[in-house]
């Protein structure tokens, strides 16, 4: 049974992911929570922030594209 848990639970993840989840959980870990973390919790906090105050002035997000599709790659527009 052990075989098969680590065979499936590595199967989908390539050398990169594998890394960083464990740098992640070493920082957790390892006192780094307020260097990293929290850091990060913050940021994220300030990013939401900054959405409900641009939601208080509109009801919906303008962008620059459109209803239709765009050109082919390689194609001069115009």
């Amino acid at each position: 049974m052990l075989e098969t848990y680590e065979l499936t639970r590595a199967a989908g993840f390539g050398d990169e992911v594998k890394r960083r989840i464990m740098i992640g959980a070493y920082v957790l870990s390892a006192g780094y929570y307020d260097a990293y973390y929290l850091k990060a919790l913050k940021v994220r906090r300030r990013i939401a922030d900054d959405f409900d105050q641009a939601w208080q002035t509109c009801d919906a997000p303008a962008d620059a594209h459109g209803a239709q599709r765009g050109f082919p790659a390689r194609r001069p527009v115009g």
